[in-house]
């Protein structure tokens, strides 16, 4: 007699979808990503920024390196050479910039490390109008700021290098003395592109959110009461507007008056009942 083992045999389990392929995870490995990249661009920015703060403010004594066509003769013997050096022409706009960029990337990282936290933990999460509205405009500010150091900066370094290179003297500056500017402004221009590419994936994702709605079953639950909620109070109002709602008496209300209304007199009714 052969013993059947069969039934002893473990039960093969639900071959589940694998999460990793899916588009969903994809979408959500992607928005890290890039809210984790730019933030960290922002804040290596920012370091170069005070760093190229505190090597503008010590004057350099060395000069620049003069072209070709430079006539030496010509040149005034008390020259202040710090003129020609791109950290000491514009200390002042360097100031400026640093302080307003260490303000815009503050904004700037603060924000998205916030939506990436959230986006973490509470993936797809049921939110208000207002509070997808906030998240609307913080985005936005945070590209505005970002956008706007860029663009004063980039303004500043041009203006600075054209004045330096001068007819009369011929001098031109000495780039590799002062690849700490280029390498911040190449920086600024980058953690610019990964706010605005970081504001764009937030709108985006906030709008699927509102178009689908939630993808979790407790936030699915609390926007089936909120539908039902709404459907209640149109209910109740296009009740009240006919002649009443049901729960508070309307309808007895209304059919009293009705009754009233048909008999004229006080026994109309009463004599209606005994000829009956």
């Amino acid at each position: 007699m052969a013993i059947n083992f069969n039934p002893f045999k473990p039960t093969k389990s639900t071959k589940h979808k694998k999460v990793n392929h899916s588009k969903r995870y994809h979408r959500k490995r992607t928005r890290q990503v890039i809210y984790t990249t730019t933030e960290i661009i922002i804040v290596v920015e920012k370091l170069l920024a005070s760093k190229l703060l505190l090597r503008a403010s010590i004057p350099s004594p060395i000069p620049t390196t003069p072209s070709k066509n430079t006539n030496l003769a010509n040149t005034p013997a008390n020259r202040d050479w710090k003129e020609n050096s791109i950290l000491d022409v514009f200390r002042g706009s360097i100031t400026k910039f640093v302080a307003y960029n260490v303000f815009a990337g503050f904004f700037a990282s603060t924000t998205f490390a916030v939506v990436s936290i959230f986006d973490r933990v509470w993936p797809h999460w049921p939110e208000a109008t207002r509070a997808r509205r906030t998240w609307f405009l913080c985005a936005l500010l945070a590209v505005l700021f970002m956008l706007t150091s860029s663009v004063y900066f980039s303004v500043t370094v041009a203006n600075n290098l054209v004045s330096m290179v001068r007819v009369r003297d011929g001098f031109i500056p000495s780039l590799d003395r002062e690849a700490l500017a280029y390498v911040t402004l190449v920086l600024t221009w980058v953690a610019t592109c990964g706010t605005v590419w970081s504001c764009c994936l937030l709108v985006s994702c906030a709008l699927r959110v509102k178009v689908h709605g939630p993808l979790s079953k407790y936030g699915r639950e609390m926007e089936a009461e909120e539908i039902r909620g709404k459907v209640a109070e149109n209910t109740e109002r296009e009740l009240e507007a006919v002649g009443g709602s049901p729960g508070r008496g309307g309808w007895r209300n209304s059919g009293s008056k009705q009754g009233h209304a048909v008999g004229s007199g006080p026994g109309e009714g009463e004599q209606s009942g005994r000829e009956q």
